[in-house]
C-alpha cells in the first residue's frame, strides 16, 4: 500500500477540545494534544474537496456524483488516514515523536536522574486470585515505590529501539512542554441567529502553539506528520484545524516509519501490539476475539492474546459537519494500549498486510472510523 506523508505546519495558535461538556458560562475548553485523528483526517479531506472543485454544500447532501476517492458522508472512498502523530522539522528531515506506551514507566530519582523501565507480563503466584481476563499480569518489577513521572514522548530513535525490544535512554525522551506552550483565551458566546454578543456567556479556551525546539544539535520546526492513502494529494494543502478553523499548511515529505524486525517476530513465534491511534473495538478494550484460552484468529493472522495494559477508557465523539450533528460517542481503548501475543501463525507478508490495513475485521465495519485512521498500530518484539 502506497503512502503519502505530510508535514502539518501551524501558522496560528490551535486549540483541541477533548470529549468533555464545555459551552457554559465560565467554563474552560481544554486542549488535547495530540488530537484524535478524525481532527486532521477532516481537515485533509475538506482540503481536497476544494482541490478537486466538489461543491461542499452539494457533497454533505450526497447530490454529487460519488468521488471514488473521497466517497460520501455516510460512505467513504479509498481516501485514509493511516498515521497521525507529533512530528519535527529540521531541515529536509522529518521524524515522528510518539506518546509513550503503557508497558514503559518513566521514573525521576532522588539523583535528579530519569530512568525508563519496561512492564512485563508475569504469571501471579498460585496464592494471588485476580478478575484478570488474561492468564498473565503487566507487573512493573521494583524494590521501591515511585510515581511515574508523565507528560513524555518517544523521539522516533526512541520508538524504534522500543519496538525492538532496546533499553530505552533518557536522550530519547522530549517533554511536552518542550514541545508547545498553552496560554488562556477569553470568548464570548454568539447568538447563532442574530450574530450578537449574548450577555453573561464568558467562557475560557486553552490555546496552544508549537515551540522551536533543539534537535540533534539544530533547532526545529514542531508539528504533526499525517499519512494518507487511497487519495492522489497534491505536493501542499493549506488546512483549516481545529477549534476555529485555524491556519495550517500540509507538506509532502519524506519519511522513514520505524518498525520492528519482522523477522525476528517471525520466528519467535510471539510479538506485541501497540497502538498509535485509539481503538474501537467490539470487545471494548481488545481488539481481539478469544476463546476460554486467549486464542484467536484476525484474518490471515493466529495467535493467543496472554497479556495486556490498557490505560482507562477515553471516549471520542466530535461534531459532523456534513450532517450538522454530533458524532455518536463511543468508548474505545486509548493510544499506547499494549497487548502481549504468543503462539504467533504469520508470515512477515501477512503482518506487512494486517498492519496496513489497521485493526479492523473487515472493509465495512466502522467505515467512517476507519477512514478518520482509528485503530491503527505498530508490532514489536516481545
Amino acid at each position: 500500500m502506497e503512502h503519502t506523508h505530510f508535514f502539518i505546519d501551524p501558522l496560528d495558535v490551535l486549540s483541541f477540545r477533548g470529549n468533555k461538556l464545555f459551552g457554559e458560562p465560565g467554563s474552560l475548553g481544554a486542549t488535547v494534544i495530540p488530537p484524535t485523528p478524525s481532527v486532521v483526517s477532516g481537515a485533509i479531506r475538506s482540503a481536497l474537496l476544494v482541490h478537486k472543485g466538489i461543491d461542499s454544500n452539494r457533497y454533505s447532501a450526497e447530490l454529487t456524483d460519488n468521488d471514488p476517492e473521497l466517497g460520501t458522508p455516510a460512505r467513504p472512498g479509498t481516501f485514509r488516514l493511516t498515521g497521525f502523530t507529533l512530528g519535527i522539522r529540521v531541515g529536509n528531515l522529518c521524524e515522528q515523536i510518539f506518546p509513550v506506551p503503557a508497558d514503559l514507566a518513566i521514573k525521576r530519582l532522588e539523583t535528579g536522574e530519569t530512568e525508563v523501565q519496561s512492564i512485563r507480563p508475569l504469571r501471579l503466584g498460585s496464592t494471588l486470585k485476580c478478575s484478570a481476563s488474561t492468564r498473565l499480569l503487566a507487573v512493573l518489577p521494583e524494590f521501591s515505590r515511585v510515581k511515574p513521572d508523565t507528560g513524555y514522548f518517544l523521539t522516533s530513535t526512541g520508538w524504534s529501539a522500543h519496538l525492538n525490544g532496546e533499553r530505552i535512554r533518557p536522550t530519547q525522551l522530549v517533554s511536552g512542554s518542550d514541545l508547545w506552550k498553552s496560554e488562556l483565551r477569553v470568548g464570548i458566546g454568539l447568538n447563532t441567529k442574530h450574530r450578537s454578543v449574548q450577555e453573561g456567556k464568558l467562557f475560557t479556551v486553552q490555546a496552544v502553539s508549537f515551540n522551536k525546539l533543539e534537535y540533534r544539535r539544530e533547532w526545529g520546526d514542531v508539528g504533526f506528520i499525517a499519512s494518507v492513502t487511497g487519495a492522489v494529494v497534491p505536493e501542499s494543502l493549506h488546512l483549516r484545524l481545529g477549534g476555529d478553523g485555524r491556519a495550517a499548511i500540509a507538506k509532502k515529505i519524506s519519511l522513514k516509519i520505524p518498525r520492528a524486525k519482522y523477522d525476528q517476530i517471525v520466528a519467535s513465534g510471539k510479538c506485541r501490539v501497540l497502538l498509535i491511534s485509539q481503538g474501537v473495538f467490539r470487545r471494548g478494550w481488545s481488539p481481539f476475539e478469544t476463546d476460554a484460552d486467549g486464542r484467536f484468529q484476525f484474518g490471515e493472522v493466529r495467535g493467543r492474546l496472554v497479556c495486556a495494559a490498557v490505560p482507562r477508557f477515553e471516549v471520542i465523539s466530535g461534531f459532523d459537519i456534513a450532517r450538522r450533528k454530533p458524532k455518536v460517542a463511543q468508548r474505545v481503548a486509548p493510544v499506547g494500549s499494549v497487548y502481549w501475543i504468543e503462539d504467533l501463525e504469520a508470515s512477515e507478508k501477512q503482518l506487512c498486510n494486517l498492519v496496513d490495513s489497521g485493526l479492523w475485521s473487515s472493509e465495512l465495519e466502522e467505515a467512517c472510523r476507519r477512514a478518520e485512521g482509528f485503530n491503527r498500530f505498530a508490532l514489536g518484539v516481545y
